[in-house]
């Protein structure tokens, strides 16, 4: 077993941990808190999270569109 790894930290951001995973082509990252393994990371948890947020901006832009004026 390695003892030189690849994580990230739980405060990573969703862009930092898709580039790492990305340009180390892994699909799983630990995740620690400090020293600290608190959880594991997977790409398929990378990319719910993407779709979500494209979801999200995606109704919000719907929504802004295609409702009514009131001013």
């Amino acid at each position: 077993m390695t003892s030189n790894f690849i994580s990230v930290q739980e405060n990573s951001t969703l862009r930092q941990t898709m580039h790492i995973m990305t340009n180390k082509r892994v699909r799983h990252l630990p995740v620690f808190e400090e020293e600290k393994l608190v959880g594991m990371i997977s790409i398929g948890d990378v990319t719910r999270k993407l779709l979500e947020i494209n979801q999200n901006e995606a109704a919000s832009l719907r929504q802004y569109l295609f409702t009514e004026y009131s001013g």
